[in-house]
């Protein structure tokens, strides 16, 4: 029964996640596919120098529209999994956010990474922590601006789960609320859907955001494993 109920969360949680796939692709992609396409149908009945210029325009509009299917692409499974593992794709999501002039710390210290462990994390455990770590970055971009953000992803290796903690120090919200956002909405979705467990710490008088999240450590057969170790030292980059 236990394990039902496990499969009716995840097959939920799946089903969202294709619901905001689809919204995020008609609310923006789709429509600037649309808008292009009505420029372009103009250019036909257009003047010789009207026709150029709409032509103009349509070039920077088909590179905007290829810069957000890139990023769409990117979240779905980060290219920086595929080579270097949780760490490199974390690196790389703190360089971009580091971009912004946010302030971020992490700490990673996960057994394969570090030599400890044989075998990789699942490809879908490895997507679930790129991604829970990208929308606690937007959150904190988006509803803590200037704030401080630390991330740690552990591997417990006792226990056989993947630690992930996500703090700020930023204004904070109430949690009793009953509103989460989409941001952490998301953020549960992607939990739920590997069977771990979340726990969010706020509170709206400045206490900042804390989001707690253990994931079974679930890890890929000796088959299929990944010989694309990038040791790190047990602090893991950034700390």
């Amino acid at each position: 029964r236990v394990d039902d109920q496990r499969r009716r969360a995840r097959l939920a949680a799946a089903e969202a996640e294709r619901g905001r796939w689809a919204r995020e692709l008609h609310d923006d992609t789709l429509r600037g596919l649309v808008e292009l396409r009505d420029t372009l149908l103009t250019v036909e009945a257009a003047e010789v120098e009207e026709a150029v210029r709409l032509s103009r325009l349509g070039v920077p509009r088909v590179e905007g529209e290829i810069v957000k299917l890139r990023a769409l692409i990117t979240e779905l499974r980060p290219p920086d999994l595929d080579g270097g593992g949780i760490a490199a794709g974390i690196e790389a999501l703190v360089r971009d956010a580091a971009g912004t002039g946010m302030d971020v710390v992490t700490r990673i210290d996960l057994a394969y990474e570090a030599g400890r462990e044989d075998r990789r994390h699942v490809s879908e455990l490895e997507t679930a922590i790129y991604q829970i770590v990208q929308e606690g970055l937007r959150n904190a971009s988006a509803h803590a601006p200037g704030a401080a953000v630390r991330i740690d992803v552990v591997d417990d290796e006792e226990a056989g789960e993947v630690v992930l903690r996500i703090e700020d120090d930023g204004p904070g919200f109430d949690p009793a609320a009953g509103h989460d956002g989409f941001g952490l909405q998301s953020i549960r979705e992607r939990v739920e859907m590997l069977g771990g467990v979340l726990e969010v710490g706020s509170s709206p008088d400045g206490g900042g955001t804390k989001i707690a999240a253990r994931l079974p450590g679930e890890r890929r057969d000796a088959a299929s494993g990944s010989d694309d170790r990038v040791p790190l030292s047990p602090a893991g980059p950034g700390a």
